[in-house]
């Protein structure tokens, strides 16, 4: 081959291998737009499915197809956990909002009862202190043929119309299919407990030996305090300045004394006449006995006296208590009443159901006015589902356990039994029948606690057939 042949030759090649280059990289653009076009695709796929994934966990949807407790033949899911959780601190802003500064409006998550302990925690942990029992026992009625009588799906029914789904909506997207499902477990496992503690007898011999071995646990004591908080947001700027003011108030002798000392410390800090009036109305308590608090281990101890003091210090406080009494047994009796509760909402203003009370009460007086009929009036115009089937009645009823003005009516020192009466509370007007006084309330807490201790008994026993598993990960990240 000649140069000229030659040369040709390698143009030639040289061409051949630039139209393949340019094959190649013709196919690789095709490509790339292919595969540009497949991802873009998956990220619209993605971002449309992570929006629908968002709207479905904001449904609760992942919620009830997640298990957060469970037995072999029953299974509490997330969505149903967060209903024993939330109705539990519910229950606790009810009664300790004000005093402990908790509120509905805030994650229960960012609300703390200690230091890296919140009440999430303690509302979780009493939730599946509850749940241990109700599945065990749950799984006890399974076993037995138990079920939910058509009365109590009833009472559900009832109280699913009535409920206020607000907050369960607004919080974990509640529906109420996922209320019934929890309110029919806890009812199943109820029936079976009744079922089985009216087959066992607890002797007046058993309540006695219980209550000397736990003697303290049922004495209550009156006391005073007052506390002097320091720090950013104290009424003192440094411990030593509050410890100083505490050890002051301490040394008080006497009741009047100790207000004294307290008006002068508050009036110092610049606190008004209706400040100090308020603080010393809010620090009288009565309490029982509470394991482990300095105070009462130090209020129980022997040789104890009234009048007293004691300043213990906490984190950014100091608390000075003066003992009122001595710890002593409550002898008061437990109430057995009946009430027919009666709403503005069912007629039409608080004036009506009022006078609609007032009727209902004046007419029964004039006639045969027996407890007979006071509890067929109660089944048939009470507002109370908890009482209905039973004629409005509510037995063994211990201070503190109703409302206020509920409560107040029914330890009335001077009740007796027959009274009648209409009390107004925060759940409307109740037309009240006083039954009669029943055992001391000391008896019936330690008989109470007696059945406390043969259900936790029986609940060991049934969990060596049915063990339960507690998905911690799955409760730790409700959204509550």
């Amino acid at each position: 081959m000649g140069k000229n042949s030659k040369a040709r030759e390698e143009r030639r090649l040289i061409k051949l291998e630039q139209q393949e280059q340019a094959e190649q990289t013709a196919v690789l653009r095709r490509r790339r737009k292919l595969i540009i076009g497949l991802v873009a695709g998956a990220l619209a796929l993605l971002i449309i499915a992570g929006a629908v994934l968002g709207v479905m966990a904001g449904n609760g949807f992942f919620r009830r197809r997640s298990i957060s407790m469970e037995t072999p033949n029953f299974k509490v899911t997330d969505q149903m956990m967060c209903y024993y959780v939330y109705s539990l601190f519910q229950g606790s802003v009810s009664q300790y909002g004000q005093s402990a500064g908790i509120t509905l409006d805030t994650s229960m998550k960012k609300q703390f009862l200690e230091p890296d302990y919140s009440w999430f925690d303690y509302s979780s942990e009493r939730a599946q202190a509850n749940l241990h029992q109700i599945l065990l026992f749950a799984e006890k009625a399974k076993e037995q043929g138990v079920t939910v009588s058509e009365e109590e799906r009833q009472s559900i029914d009832q109280y699913l119309e009535s409920v206020d789904m607000t907050a369960y909506q607004k919080v974990f997207s509640c529906t109420k299919e996922d209320l019934r499902q929890a309110l029919e477990l806890s009812s199943l496992a109820t029936t079976m407990h009744s079922k089985l503690m009216e087959e066992i007898e607890i002797t007046d011999q058993e309540i006695t030996d219980y209550y000397k071995q736990n003697e303290k646990y049922f004495q209550k004591i009156d006391y005073k305090v007052i506390a002097f908080p320091y720090g950013e947001d104290g009424w003192f700027d440094s411990a030593e300045s509050a410890k100083d003011a505490a050890e002051q108030l301490a040394r008080a002798k006497t009741e009047v004394e100790y207000e004294e000392k307290a008006t002068a410390i508050l009036d110092m800090l610049g606190a008004n006449d209706v400040d100090i009036s308020n603080q010393l109305e809010n620090a009288e308590y009565t309490n029982y006995y509470v394991e482990g608090d300095k105070f009462f281990e130090w209020a129980y101890a022997d040789g104890r006296k009234t009048l007293e003091t004691y300043v213990q210090e906490a984190e950014t406080a100091y608390y000075v208590y003066q003992l009122m009494s001595l710890p002593a047994r409550d002898d008061t009796h437990t109430v057995d009443v009946r009430h027919i509760l009666l709403t503005a909402d069912t007629y039409g203003s608080d004036d009506k159901a009022k006078a609609k009370a007032e009727e209902l009460l004046n007419n029964w007086k004039k006639g045969a006015a027996t407890d007979a009929t006071f509890a067929a009036l109660a089944t048939s115009f009470t507002e109370d589902p908890g009482s209905q089937e039973t004629g409005g009645l509510y037995t063994g009823v211990v201070t503190g356990e109703m409302v206020e003005e509920f409560d107040a009516w029914c330890f009335d020192a001077a009740r007796q039994k027959g009274d009648t009466g209409i009390v107004k509370t925060t759940h409307g007007y109740h037309i009240m029948y006083f039954v009669d006084a029943g055992e001391p309330q000391w008896k019936t807490s330690a008989k109470s606690a007696v059945m406390s201790e043969k259900t936790v008994q029986l609940c060991e026993e049934y969990e060596k057939t049915w063990p339960i598993t507690v998905h911690e990960k799955h409760i730790a990240r409700l959204p509550l």
